[in-house]
C-alpha cells in the first residue's frame, strides 16, 4: 500500500493517488469475473462487517458502477458512478462520486502470474490526510474479503461450472475433526444450538439423514416469524459428503440445491464448502440482494464455529468482580441460607432445593419478586440486589462463625 501526492500537498485541487497491490492465488478469469457485477461484488466489497445489498455494475464503457455500503450499524454509504474504460480481463476504470460528493478516480489492472493474479488498484483521491488513512484499511479489508471469496468460488468449482450465475458458494475451516462437524450438521440437538443466521432459531420435528429421508424443521426470527422449512436427502455419504433440495415447506421457487463436502484437513481441522444451486440466476440474485444469503451464510458459519469451540472446551463466559469481604465470601457460595439470601436477578428470590458443597448434585432456583416483603434470617427484607453483600443485616454474615 502506498499513497503518492499527485501534486504539492495544501495547494488547489491537490490529489492523491492510494495504491494497493496483492497477489491472488486464482486464476486471471476468476478474479475478472469477481469485479464483474453487482451479484459477485456483493460477496466482499467493503470493510470487514459491511455489506454491499444494493447496486448496479455494467462493466462497458459508459455503463453503471454504482453500489450502495452498509456499515454494522446500518449507515448507508452509496457510491454512484460508471465506467469509463474496459479491456477484459486485464484493466478496469471508474469514476463516482462517493456519499461526500467526492470525486474519487479508480483503475484496476489484472496480471497474470504463474498461474496467479496480480490486482493493483490506484485510487485518486483529494489530498486528504483522514480520507487517504481511511482508504488503507478500507481497501486491506475488502481485497482480504476478496480472497476469501475466490477460495470459496474455487472450492465450488464456481468458475467453471455451468451453474455458476446461480451458485453460492461458502467454505470455512473449523478446529475440529471430522466426526464431530459432520454430527453437528446431522444431529438436531446440534443444529438446535448454531443453525441460521444470527438472531434465528430452529425447531426440528423430523429428521431422517439417509437418501430419500427428510428434514422438517421452523426457523423463528428475531421477530418472531415462522419458517417452515423442509430438506429432501438425496446423498449422504458419513462423514464426507451431504446433498440435498433445500427450501420453503410450501414456495418451490424458493427451492434450491445444496452439495455440503467435509474435507479432513489433517491436526484436528475441518474444511466445509457448501454449494447452493438456485433454479435460476434471478432467484440467486434474489436470495443474495433480498433476503441477505450471503451475510446469513457467514452468520451461521459464525454460529456454527462458536458451537464446535463450546465442546472443545472453548472461550465460555467469564465474569471478575472484587467485592469488599474478606474471603470468607465463600460460605456465600456453599450455605444454603447465604445462597437464598443473594442468588439470582436483581428483585427475585432464590429457594435451596438441594445443596451440598461437595460434588454431589445441588439446585437452586430463582423466584420472581412478590409485592409482599420476605425476611431471610432474623433481618429485614432483602432481594434488591444480586451481591452477595447486598444486605448484611438480613444474611448470616460470611465472617460469622458457622454454629
Amino acid at each position: 500500500m502506498a499513497v503518492k501526492p499527485a501534486a504539492p500537498e495544501g495547494a488547489p485541487g491537490a490529489l492523491e493517488v492510494v495504491v494497493i497491490s496483492r497477489l491472488f492465488d486464482a486464476p486471471r478469469a476468476l478474479v475478472w469475473e469477481a469485479w464483474s457485477s453487482h451479484a459477485h461484488l456483493a460477496r466482499w466489497w467493503g470493510p470487514m462487517g459491511f455489506t454491499a445489498p444494493r447496486g448496479e455494475v455494467a462493466l462497458r464503457p459508459g455503463g453503471p458502477f454504482s453500489l450502495v455500503m452498509r456499515a454494522p450499524d446500518g449507515t448507508e454509504y452509496p457510491l454512484d458512478g460508471f465506467v469509463r474504460e474496459v479491456e477484459a480481463p486485464s484493466r478496469l476504470v471508474w469514476s463516482a462520486l462517493d456519499h461526500d460528493e467526492i470525486r474519487v478516480e479508480t483503475t484496476v489492472t489484472f496480471e497474470e502470474e504463474g498461474g496467479k493474479t496480480r490486482l493493483t488498484v490506484r485510487q485518486t483521491i483529494p489530498s486528504d490526510p483522514m480520507m487517504a488513512r481511511g482508504q488503507k484499511p478500507g481497501w486491506s479489508q475488502s481485497l482480504e474479503r476478496l480472497a476469501t471469496a475466490l477460495v470459496e468460488s474455487n472450492a465450488a468449482g464456481a468458475s467453471s461450472s455451468p451453474t455458476a450465475d446461480r451458485e453460492i458458494a461458502t467454505t470455512r475451516v473449523f478446529d475440529a475433526p471430522r466426526d464431530l462437524v459432520w454430527q453437528a450438521w446431522t444431529d438436531p440437538k446440534h443444529l438446535a444450538r448454531w443453525y441460521g443466521p444470527n438472531g434465528f432459531t430452529v425447531t426440528t420435528h423430523e429428521m431422517d439423514v439417509r437418501p430419500g429421508g427428510v428434514w422438517r424443521l421452523t426457523m423463528h426470527g428475531p421477530d418472531g416469524t415462522d419458517y417452515p422449512n423442509l430438506t429432501r436427502y438425496v446423498e449422504v455419504v458419513r462423514p464426507e459428503r451431504l446433498v440435498y433440495e433445500h427450501g420453503s415447506a410450501d414456495r418451490d421457487e424458493d427451492r434450491f440445491d445444496v452439495t455440503l463436502t467435509f474435507t479432513d484437513e489433517g491436526s484436528g481441522k475441518t474444511r466445509v464448502s457448501m454449494r447452493m444451486v438456485c433454479a435460476t440466476r434471478e432467484s440467486r440474485d434474489r436470495f443474495v440482494n433480498v433476503f441477505g444469503a450471503l451475510q446469513g451464510n457467514r452468520q451461521t458459519m459464525d454460529r456454527l464455529e462458536n458451537h464446535l469451540a463450546a465442546l472443545a472446551g472453548g472461550p465460555k463466559l467469564v465474569l471478575t468482580r472484587t467485592f469488599d469481604a474478606p474471603r470468607d465470601l465463600w460460605k456465600a457460595w456453599t450455605e444454603a441460607p447465604r445462597l437464598s439470601c443473594w442468588w439470582g436477578r436483581r428483585g427475585s428470590r432464590g429457594r435451596v432445593g438441594r445443596w451440598t458443597s461437595g460434588p454431589a448434585a445441588s439446585s437452586i432456583t430463582a423466584r420472581p419478586p412478590r409485592t409482599a416483603r420476605r425476611r431471610c434470617g432474623a433481618g429485614s427484607s432483602t432481594g434488591r440486589s444480586s451481591s452477595p453483600r447486598a444486605s448484611p443485616s438480613s444474611c448470616p454474615s460470611p465472617t460469622r462463625t458457622a454454629a
